[in-house]
């Protein structure tokens, strides 16, 4: 699967990447669910996003992240919303088209960005608007929340909806960014500690990651809840988190699911 996190706020971009590759070199957290660390590294590509004077500019490779030393020329960028993202290919092949974050000019949203843990096997469902330029089940699962955003104008919404759609056995974790606001969603699942996320603060910036990160000293964590989303105000240390029970009761009222 992935590895993948955002950041938020005052935070130093340089300790940032150097705990994605300890990620993707799976030295972060050393995942138990195996007896096989390398089965649990993550080389086939990395992409990152970040926001400059408005903008996002988004930097991809097929290399992996610890091997690629490209990425040494991102480590002193500028920026208060920072999203990173490491690929395990499952079910497509190593390409810049399958690599995230994935970038779309909404109508209504704007410009967004959008990165998944996770692998979905059943049929994907988007308006036909949206055309994939690769073959990941991500970049499909990003125009089935864009296409239920279309209906519903919500993007919390529109990410439920999803995350209630389909078979919940393997982890759907995302990260779907506009300009403004960032939503973190983690679905829940049956493999619970290799697919949370982690939610860590110092103060100064907010940090959602697939681990609790071992290079940012000061920062407390603790663990997104299955099933909830979290929305982080971009640009600064502000994340309010929603339950799955109480969003539903909303989201069912709203639009009579």
């Amino acid at each position: 699967m992935c590895r993948m996190l955002v950041a938020s706020g005052n935070f130093d971009v340089n300790s940032l990447i150097d705990s994605v590759i300890l990620m993707a070199k799976n030295e972060n957290e050393p995942t138990k669910l195996a007896d096989e660390p390398k089965r649990f590294t993550h080389p086939d590509g990395w992409g990152l996003a970040y926001l400059s004077d408005g903008r996002w500019i988004v930097k991809k490779s097929t290399k992996a992240i610890f091997k690629d030393p490209s990425i040494d020329k991102l480590r002193n960028i500028k920026t208060n919303l920072l999203i990173i993202h490491v690929r395990k290919k499952v079910g497509s092949e190593i390409s810049i088209e399958n690599t995230h974050p994935f970038q779309i000019e909404h109508p209504v949203i704007g410009s967004c960005v959008f990165c998944h843990n996770g692998f979905i096997e059943e049929k994907i469902f988007f308006d036909q608007r949206y055309k994939p330029k690769g073959k990941t089940d991500s970049e499909k699962l990003f125009y089935s929340i864009l296409t239920d955003f279309d209906r519903t104008k919500d993007i919390r919404a529109a990410i439920r909806i999803n995350f209630q759609r389909y078979h919940p056995e393997r982890g759907t974790n995302i990260i779907f960014a506009t300009k403004t606001k960032t939503y973190v969603g983690a679905r829940e699942n049956n493999l619970p500690k290799y697919y949370q996320m982690s939610i860590g603060k110092d103060g100064q910036a907010v940090v959602i990651s697939s681990e609790r990160l071992k290079t940012l000293p000061g920062f407390y964590w603790k663990v997104l809840p299955q099933g909830s989303i979290a929305v982080i105000k971009n640009g600064a240390a502000i994340c309010n988190i929603t339950s799955k029970n109480s969003f539903m009761h909303r989201l069912r009222s709203r639009f009579r699911l």
